[in-house]
């Protein structure tokens, strides 16, 4: 199994800033699982200070299952299925490292299949901005309430009008292979949605809500649609929806099919095996990841990159 890296940006903000949201997770991590301790769930942790110019994250998943299968071979060449319990205090998990540049929000993602996706961590990003943000919007309607005797209506306004800005991400697409794409392509035919679960809003489709492992929506588009517009806008879309990957169906210029994966045409900054990552991550200290192995591949890789992670980005 292969680890990738991935790119991303965040964009600029000032009220709330990066730097708000990610002290506040410094402070008080993010737990998916708070409610409900039976369960598996994410717990995603951030330093903002072992690095002068980088916030680093760290994502892990922990999983629900008890047991594990080991496919073993006995001393006569018979091959069987052998279920182990885990330690009653431990628990199977995944993880994902990331780094943020602190001055222009560009960073590293660090990936492999079955993992938490980028897109899942972003999400966990943005309801935590969301909750920074009404908490700074009261902050304020408090302080306008209080040195300008301004009524909470419109304490509550001015607030608002301070506090506008929003959490928005993009992942990093190489230009070069999307060109190379385009120059064979005469028109998007469809665009492919994959989910890990299903929002069922006709009773037919409920019973099966609990059950579905994947559900594909598949968008057919115009042949008028013009490929470089489609394109820009099938991006935005995976990243804001709660899709898990997607892919576009293209026709080529000899009136061929063609289906190329979104994630396949982001820029990859490094493949790493699986086992050797592991490996120099194993007995890590949680509350030490800063320091870890692959946080320092991670800065290593944007500072030999420095064309991508010295850009200034520049808020819409």
């Amino acid at each position: 199994m292969k680890v990738r890296i991935m790119g991303f940006t965040i964009d600029p903000t000032k009220k709330p800033s990066l730097n708000d949201l990610m002290t506040s997770i410094e402070a008080d991590f993010i737990d998916t699982n708070k409610d409900n301790e039976k369960r598996g769930g994410r717990l995603l942790f951030v330093d903002t200070d072992s690095h002068k110019d980088y916030y680093v994250g760290l994502v892990i998943t922990a999983k629900d299952a008890k047991t594990y299968c080991q496919l073993k071979q006995d001393v006569d060449g018979a091959m069987k299925v052998v279920v182990s319990d885990l330690d009653p205090d431990s628990s199977l998990m995944e993880f994902n490292f990331f780094v943020v540049k602190k001055d222009n929000g560009i960073g590293l993602y660090q990936h492999y299949h079955q993992s938490c996706s980028m897109n899942g961590t972003m999400k966990l990003l943005n309801q935590r901005f969301n909750i920074v943000h009404r908490q700074k919007v009261e902050e304020a309607k408090a302080l306008y309430i209080d040195t300008e005797k301004l009524s909470k209506k419109k304490a509550t306004t001015k607030a608002n009008k301070e506090y506008h800005d929003r959490f928005i991400w993009q992942m990093l697409v190489s230009e070069e292979k999307l060109n190379k794409i385009l120059a064979h392509m005469k028109r998007i035919k469809a665009l492919e949605l994959n989910f890990s679960t299903l929002e069922a809003e006709a009773d037919e489709f409920r019973g099966l809500k609990d059950h579905v492992v994947k559900n594909t929506q598949r968008f057919l588009f115009s042949q008028q649609s013009k490929f470089r517009e489609l394109v820009r806008n099938v991006i935005k879309c995976v990243n804001d929806s709660e899709a898990d990957s997607g892919r576009v169906i293209a026709i080529d210029i000899n009136d061929n099919e063609q289906t190329f994966d979104i994630a396949e045409n982001l820029d990859i900054f490094g493949v790493y095996d699986f086992d050797d990552v592991s490996k120099k991550i194993d007995a890590l200290a949680i509350d030490d990841f800063a320091n870890s192995w692959m946080i320092k591949e991670l800065i290593s890789i944007c500072n030999k990159r420095s064309e991508y992670f010295k850009a200034k980005l520049r808020k819409k």
